[in-house]
């Protein structure tokens, strides 16, 4: 049950209540659908999950040097939440987030952080039809200078039957990663004709990462 203060205009609420969830969230009042956790049944969601587990476990056994140092660098990180809202990440999220992608490029665990920024973003995305039916090329241009250290991470959301469809981030599921020298990818095995939404960034050896670009394109017929 929902528990509030001020009921008659239901200011502070707390709880369930029926379909819905009511949860203070970065000094707001919100409202979430309710929905029943799962357990990650793909290999994809396992890995991700096993990825995690371990860098989170490493975390906690830092020293506090090591801490004190992530806690310098989170201060120079600004975020934007879902809502549009800036806020400054915690220690443990820049350990987790840089040290994830590093796992994940097969590099292990670094204690200390970066000390330079993140050298590359993508500047500008475009899409087209490949050659065979439910290819999806992606081109981007680049601003900086790509190194072949790094990675190009390529998220893609669809196929939707509509054209206008906007995705949502949470519909973005990994599809590929090259090396960050190249600046062109070919997706195959789509449904031909389907409209697609691509997020793309670039990520450095270390795990940082740029801003996000997305577009939206229609995979060959």
């Amino acid at each position: 049950m929902a528990r509030v203060s001020l009921p008659i205009q239901s200011e502070a609420a707390r709880g369930k209540l029926g379909s819905k969830v009511y949860i203070a969230w970065r000094g707001l009042e919100t409202v979430r659908i309710k929905v029943a956790p799962t357990q990650p049944r793909t290999s994809r969601q396992l890995d991700v999950r096993n990825i995690l587990t371990g860098v989170i476990r490493e975390y906690g056994n830092l020293t506090d040097g090591n801490v004190a140092d992530w806690k310098t660098y989170a201060t120079l990180i600004k975020k934007t939440d879902s809502l549009g809202q800036q806020y400054t990440p915690t220690a443990a999220n820049m350990y987790l987030s840089l040290n994830y992608f590093r796992a994940e490029f097969g590099a292990s665990s670094s204690t200390t952080p970066p000390v330079t920024a993140v050298a590359a973003s993508i500047k500008t995305l475009t899409l087209t039809g490949g050659v065979n039916a439910g290819d999806l090329k992606i081109d981007w241009v680049l601003r900086g200078t790509g190194s072949a250290s790094d990675w190009i991470w390529i998220e893609l959301a669809g196929p939707f039957t509509s054209k206008q469809r906007v995705s949502s981030s949470s519909q973005y599921r990994y599809n590929s990663k090259v090396a960050g020298n190249l600046t062109t990818k070919t997706i195959t095995g789509l449904t031909a004709s389907g409209n697609y939404w691509v997020r793309v960034r670039y990520i450095d050896q270390y795990g940082q990462q740029s801003l996000k670009q997305t577009k939206k394109g229609t995979a060959h017929v």
